[in-house]
């Protein structure tokens, strides 16, 4: 089987240039830390979380590999046959070049304990998709990080238009 290049780009925006649509999020998330260093999963209310709960995945962060495994995915993001799963290990999702990339920036907001914020696109053939992701840490001792809730904007037609195109892409190269 010949293989689809995807290439991906992503950007790490400074907290202060996050877009406003994430700034609830980031507030909640500061409110419910307290004086830890972050909040732990109990301390997240869905109902009090409702206006994200559809573009927020719930991350199971682990000391060994599979290092991230996908708790929870909301019902905004667009399923696809290679997308990613409730239960699977972001390492799983196709495109590989995208799923490294979701694995780097997890891995600098564990190392960090702190909220990040990134603007990825990918691209190929012409088309492209871009969304920017809040990174929140979450940890059952206020310490050190157990799970991360992340929330992502996105435009839904361009990220379905995206996959679906990547998708078919993936089955004709199947042949």
């Amino acid at each position: 089987m010949n293989s689809l290049h995807v290439a991906v780009d992503a950007v790490e925006l400074p907290i202060a240039e996050m877009p406003n649509t994430l700034e609830r999020a980031l507030a909640y998330w500061i409110e419910k830390k307290s004086s830890r260093l972050m909040p732990s999963r109990a301390d997240i209310d869905p109902i009090e979380f409702k206006d994200y709960l559809g573009r927020v995945a719930l991350v199971n962060v682990q000391e060994a590999a599979p290092r991230f495994k996908l708790r929870l995915i909301g019902s905004s993001h667009f399923f696809r046959k290679h997308g990613p799963r409730d239960g699977h290990d972001i390492m799983e999702v196709k495109p590989k070049e995208y799923a490294l990339e979701v694995a780097r920036q997890y891995e600098e907001t564990v190392a960090r304990r702190e909220p990040t914020v990134f603007r990825t696109t990918l691209a190929f053939h012409g088309t492209a998709f871009s969304y920017t992701r809040l990174a929140l840490p979450l940890g059952t001792d206020g310490n050190s990080p157990d799970m991360l809730l992340a929330v992502a904007m996105f435009k839904t037609d361009e990220q379905r238009d995206f996959f679906s195109r990547y998708e078919d892409e993936l089955e004709s190269l199947a042949g």
